[in-house]
């Protein structure tokens, strides 16, 4: 049986006799080097996969070529890995039919680990985060079908189960490409840990500095006037947090941008480059956005000035990727 390579209680002449071929590296080591190093996951624990991409990493660590396999994950069917890796200690009996007619019946052993990938198995999904927050891991790779990549039907819309990983945020996702990037993040989390937690202190004492300072001269009879700036940055937390309400294409990037026509001052007007509005998709929450972004402003200041209220009354929109300001439109 496969599980008594395993468990070294197995007779390799034996199984050389019936012509079959053995791991000749050191397996435990490889899966315990595999455990504290991982270097390769992949997602798509079929037979593609087991039969070709398994089998060359199985070669590689034959020659002593590489010291780690690989950890195998699947996003959509759970009984590979409960059924085929499992009762099997991971190892798959790759039997080729050669063009004379003979067999060639390979033990397949470089697979450490298999995983179900999703939300009903916190077991395996922290281990997976757990590779992801290595150092060591090199490369992600996939032997997916359309089911695990296409994020959209033909009329441009999210599928169902891709919208529905939008609404229940990184921790539930269900989706390979949700569930990569929501792995990509937690790898950022460790990696970003010390800068983030910097600014985080940054931003604590500002506001605990300005809310001090904020009460002092309110104190003395004195108002702040605080500047709103009309337009944010494409590259802001408000854009990405808040993408619908943006003109933004497919790739996120901004369909036209904002600016200002040529007028005396400047024969190409002024290219900005902000990420415009969608007026029309804001008016379906009730401005939301803008109500929220005047609450914030109103706790810093206490009157606020819009610079410019033009970009509210009407706006001046650029096609994006243009060099000057010269061929936009009201």
């Amino acid at each position: 049986k496969l599980s008594d390579i395993q468990n070294g209680t197995y007779n390799p002449q034996e199984w050389a006799d019936k012509g079959y071929q053995l791991p000749k590296f050191d397996m435990k080591s490889v899966r315990q080097k595999t455990h504290d190093e991982p270097t390769w996951l992949h997602f798509g624990a079929g037979n593609i996969f087991r039969g070709f991409i398994a089998r060359l990493q199985h070669q590689l660590l034959d020659q002593g070529l590489v010291k780690s396999g690989i950890v195998a994950a699947d996003t959509f069917d759970y009984d590979i890995i409960d059924k085929i890796y499992t009762p099997f200690d991971n190892m798959t009996l790759m039997v080729s039919l050669l063009p004379d007619g003979s067999l060639e019946k390979d033990v397949v052993a470089s697979i450490a680990q298999g995983l179900r990938a999703g939300a009903a198995f916190p077991e395996d999904m922290e281990r997976l985060k757990a590779i992801f927050r290595n150092p060591s891991l090199q490369m992600v790779s996939y032997t997916i079908t359309e089911k695990g990549y296409a994020l959209q039907n033909i009329q441009g819309e999210f599928f169902p189960f891709v919208q529905a990983d939008f609404d229940n945020g990184p921790a539930k996702c269900s989706h390979a490409m949700s569930m990569t990037a929501a792995l990509l993040l937690e790898r950022a989390r460790k990696e970003l840990a010390g800068e983030v937690d910097f600014w985080r202190a940054v931003q604590y004492l500002f506001f605990r500095q300005w809310n001090a300072w904020k009460a002092y001269v309110n104190g003395l009879g004195i108002s702040i006037i605080g500047d709103l700036p009309i337009y944010v940055a494409g590259d802001s937390a408000d854009v990405w947090a808040n993408r619908t309400q943006f003109q933004l294409d497919e790739n996120l990037l901004p369909t036209e941008v904002a600016g200002c026509p040529p007028d005396a001052f400047t024969a190409d007007g002024q290219l900005w480059g902000n990420p415009l509005y969608d007026y029309e998709r804001m008016e379906k929450d009730g401005f939301g956005w803008w109500i929220r972004r005047i609450e914030g402003a109103s706790r810093l200041f206490d009157v606020i000035r819009i610079d410019h209220f033009r970009g509210l009354e009407s706006y001046w929109a650029v096609p994006y990727g243009e060099e000057t300001a010269k061929n936009g439109c009201w």
